[in-house]
């Protein structure tokens, strides 16, 4: 019998594929580098296989944001009259069959663009952590994205803050304590939870916007592309 060939996982500077790769998308990868240099000097080859390997999963990434960017476009934004959440009429009372299918396809919806918004976080948060120069139009491109995007949000926020208030009365209610106490109850619920979620993820999409602007801003003062 053949003697059996151990296949050894390839690695550049010392590190698995894997192990950069996952540095990568969680933001860490001059953590990764840092580790390294302490470890070893690394080669100017090593370094430029590492640079490109680093490209490659650039491209990946970018190339999973179309395809996101094509399902919000054909999915999310095929008309105006797409789903709304339910008002607070609709809470208090049983919905039709017609009604509940509408808000489902609008919890979907919803999903589906925060979703997209938290990825573009992250990507703006890798490049200014990885100080990676960023094109002045991109900038403005991330703002016009998450802009198209904000209105779920709000909904989201608002559709959150019934839920959470509605919950209040029901404690009001059931116990029949004072407003402020029911309030304060309220307060440890699920409810309440999701809807400071939704509020802090409103802010925090509006400081996004202003910070794409504000680096559009400075790169045009000063004659950047």
């Amino acid at each position: 019998m053949g003697e059996i060939k151990e296949v050894k996982e390839k690695k550049i500077c010392g590190k698995k594929l894997a192990t950069i790769r996952k540095a990568y998308f969680s933001g860490k990868i001059s953590i990764l580098l840092a580790n390294i240099q302490a470890e070893m000097s690394i080669e100017e080859d090593e370094l430029k296989e590492f640079i490109d390997f680093l490209q490659k999963l650039k491209d990946e990434e970018m190339q999973l944001m179309d395809k996101l960017n094509k399902e919000v476009d054909n999915g999310l934004f095929k008309n105006i009259s797409d789903p709304k959440p339910p008002s607070v009429k609709d809470l208090n009372r049983e919905m039709t069959d017609d009604e509940v299918s509408k808000h489902r396809q609008w919890l979907m919806n919803k999903e589906k663009a925060i979703r997209l918004i938290k990825t573009r976080f992250s990507q703006i948060r890798k490049d200014i952590f990885e100080k990676i120069d960023v094109p002045k139009q991109k900038w403005i491109d991330y703002a016009l994205e998450v802009s198209a995007l904000i209105l779920y949000v709000d909904e989201d926020y608002i559709y959150k803050r019934q839920l959470w208030k509605k919950k209040m009365i029901e404690i009001l209610d059931k116990y029949g304590i004072s407003r402020k106490e029911s309030e304060d109850r309220s307060e440890i619920t699920d409810e309440y939870k999701d809807y400071k979620i939704a509020s802090s993820l409103r802010d925090r999409v509006s400081e996004l916007i202003l910070l794409c602007k504000k680096h559009y801003s400075e790169m045009d003062q000063h004659g950047k592309y």
